[in-house]
């Protein structure tokens, strides 16, 4: 084997390694792209969940107020408005900055994440 040969057989290696390399690290964008598509599945989930408690809530706030005579310092009274306070923090969660603060803490996306396009729905 001359000189030639042995750096042609020395470049091809570099070559196969390198394209090794690629196919490794190819695969493990891809690993983690499908683990954030879970992470935002179950995130969707239960952000849905957590809205249809809240809109229980408001129903049920808006069913005690109809219904429950107010006095001024009852425990009812005080159930009520502690419930009030409550739905209106809670509320506050599915607004666009809360939520948009909690995907990216969560790390829901990255950059090579691609955005579903409508017409392959």
């Amino acid at each position: 084997m001359d000189y030639q040969d042995g750096h042609d057989q020395l470049a091809e290696e570099a070559e196969n390694e390198r394209r090794r390399a690629e196919e490794i690290e190819r695969r493990r964008r891809e690993q983690a792209r499908c683990e954030r598509a879970v992470k935002r599945h179950d995130f969707i989930l239960r952000k849905a969940d957590e809205f249809a408690r809240y809109e229980k809530l408001i129903a049920f706030v808006q069913f005690l107020e109809r219904r429950v005579s107010r006095f001024s310092d009852e425990p009812v009274d005080r159930l009520i408005d502690e419930l009030k306070a409550f739905v209106e923090v809670m509320g506050q969660r599915f607004e666009r900055e809360k939520l948009l603060e909690e995907i990216v803490h969560r790390q829901l996306y990255a950059e090579d994440d691609v955005r579903a396009d409508p017409a392959d729905q």
